[in-house]
């Protein structure tokens, strides 16, 4: 599949991630918490970054578990 940003290596805020998931504050980070949804890279004490690659791998996993 084809990275949904340009630049699989592109960093995405939680604002970023929350439009591209679909999902809210509080469940995006429920789900890491229960390990189902990548954790965030820390780049300072209060700075957050996801992977697009890891997003879109989570992506990926996730069509082919529903059957999409």
């Amino acid at each position: 599949m084809a990275s949904i940003v340009d630049g699989e290596d592109r960093l995405l805020t939680l604002k970023d991630v929350m439009a591209i998931t679909q999902l809210s504050k509080p469940s995006l980070y429920r789900q890491i918490q229960e390990g189902s949804f990548p954790k965030p890279l820390k780049i300072g004490r209060r700075s957050s970054r996801w992977r697009a690659s890891d997003i879109d791998h989570w992506l990926e996993g996730l069509s082919s578990y529903e059957g999409l």
